[in-house]
């Protein structure tokens, strides 16, 4: 009877389903991502907590988009709201457009298909799903297992982007792909999808979450419970010792699978501040360097629009597995110091001229005394 039951309350949410989403389904090929919800309530909540859920309404993203050439616009929309350039709803008008990247762009997803710039995805939209899961059991709609959605590929439609055959504006796959460092080599969602472990038949078995933990995620004040603070602070060693005149502080990419900070389109920089207080406590002493990629415009100005780019001048960010060492002079009246090691989204003077937030994570700190 309780099997009855349980098969007959299945099936009514089954046709609930195909009343409300068909005919959106029918019309957009990819589902509201709300029609998951009641069977996958806690991927659904953990991936409306993401940054996946951002797309346009990322502040900083707008900002930049606003400022893109017209011609630009919609390979910028091929991953910050893919639904809506794959159904030509520029208007935003349908449900997955609004959503960004709906659960459906990535659970239809099959292959990705190889383009000048970037890669763009193969899709069979339709009821059938595709995960993780090794043998999904499902009743509402097909489920199928995929490996393509357990590897670093697959994030590297979005994770990989080349301008106009001239600058890699992200470089993120190809840097984890080409890693050379003597620890065991992660995927990118064993760090940015908090895996789990579940028994089954004796055997463990390792899913992920919809977490895509990352510092926007901390910068934009999604990141409740800190475990997204702690992948990106575990990542780094921050260190520090006074040596005669001099105080050395050096910074270790001990645990990141790519370059750090994350290409992110040539903005993203790590900032290292140091302070030095005299004996009552006074800031007597002050310096930061900065780590990132400058690129240059057609006259040779630094620029933060990567369109506008014909060049890098320098990419002093810091490879996985290395160390870098600055040695400061901060005179004989600075005794104590603090230090801090930032992550900045956008670099300070960008913020400033676009009339955005300074929005960063601060990844490490130090006193010295």
């Amino acid at each position: 009877m309780k099997k009855r039951y349980s098969f007959l309350m299945m099936f009514l949410f089954a046709l609930q389903i195909l009343i409300v989403v068909t005919p959106v389904f029918s019309e957009t090929g990819f589902q509201p991502s709300v029609a998951c919800s009641s069977c996958h309530s806690n991927r659904y909540n953990e991936w409306r907590g993401s940054a996946m859920i951002l797309g346009i309404n990322d502040v900083v993203f707008k900002k930049f988009y606003d400022n893109a050439p017209t011609m630009l616009k919609t390979e910028c929309l091929y991953c910050h709201a893919p639904a809506a350039v794959l159904e030509k709803d520029m208007n935003f008008d349908l449900e997955t457009s609004k959503e960004q990247m709906p659960c459906d762009f990535c659970h239809t997803a099959t292959k990705l298909i190889p383009g000048k710039n970037f890669s763009t995805y193969a899709h069979e939209a339709g009821f059938g799903k595709l995960g993780n899961l090794k043998d999904p059991e499902t009743n509402v709609h097909e489920g199928r297992y995929s490996e393509f959605h357990t590897i670093s590929e697959f994030c590297s439609g979005c994770h990989q982007y080349k301008f106009n055959d001239i600058i890699d504006v992200d470089n993120t796959y190809e840097e984890w792909k080409n890693l050379k460092f003597p620890v065991e080599t992660k995927q990118c969602q064993e760090c940015h999808m908090r895996p789990y472990a579940i028994k089954d038949e004796g055997k463990v078995v390792v899913y992920f979450r919809n977490t895509f933990d990352g510092p926007e995620k901390v910068a934009f004040g999604m990141d409740a419970d800190g475990t997204a603070m702690k992948l990106l602070a575990s990542g780094v060693k921050l260190e520090a010792e006074k040596e005669l005149k001099k105080i050395l502080v050096s910074i270790t990419n001990s645990g990141v699978g790519h370059k750090l900070p994350g290409a992110a389109h040539g903005l993203r920089r790590l900032v290292l501040e140091v302070k030095g207080l005299d004996k009552s406590g006074k800031t007597v002493f002050e310096k930061t360097e900065e780590m990132g990629i400058t690129l240059l415009d057609g006259n040779g100005k630094e620029t933060y629009f990567f369109w506008d780019a014909k060049s890098v001048a320098r990419d002093s960010r810091l490879p996985t597995g290395t160390t870098k060492i600055f040695a400061f002079e901060p005179g004989p009246d600075a005794e104590n110091f603090k230090i801090r090691l930032i992550e900045r989204l956008i670099p300070a003077e960008a913020s400033e001229k676009l009339g955005l937030k300074d929005y960063q994570v601060v990844l490490k700190e130090l006193e010295v005394k």
